[in-house]
């Protein structure tokens, strides 16, 4: 394994990504290699230091500024797929109503309004269905 190869391997190894297959031969390398020992004790002191550092405390404004600061488009958005909801719903209902009109005519058409007239009284039906019978005086 080449040093350069193995400083990556190094830097993988402390974040634990390093597979099995890979540390063991990183180990090899570093059982003979003395530069590599030293970069590797190197970055496990930077390691340490770090994980020993307090954290950093932030301004309680600090959310409120990043908030602000963000583009403020995500509203408009949210307002246009609303407004185009509301457009193909209105639409559904229209083409609902005409097609609906349209049957209903038809079926009317087929069946049509006939008036029969005997004597004293007229029968008003649709097809086969009785609805009024109407009776009158001459």
């Amino acid at each position: 394994m080449r040093c350069k190869t193995a400083e990556r391997y190094i830097s993988l190894k402390l974040d634990g990504e390093l597979s099995a297959k890979h540390d063991h031969a990183l180990m090899q390398h570093l059982d003979r290699c003395s530069l590599c020992q030293k970069i590797m004790k190197d970055h496990q002191g930077i390691l340490k230091a770090m994980q020993q550092m307090p954290d950093p405390g932030f301004p309680p404004y600090l959310h409120h500024r990043i908030m602000s600061s963000l583009p403020k488009s995500a509203p408009k958005a949210a307002y246009r797929a609303f407004r185009l909801s509301l457009a193909a719903t209105a639409l559904s209902v229209l083409i609902s109503i005409a097609l609906g009109t349209m049957v209903g005519i038809k079926g009317y058409e087929s069946y049509g309004l006939y008036a029969e007239t005997t004597g004293e009284s007229m029968l008003l039906s649709f097809g086969e269905n009785s609805i009024v019978e109407l009776a009158f005086d001459e």
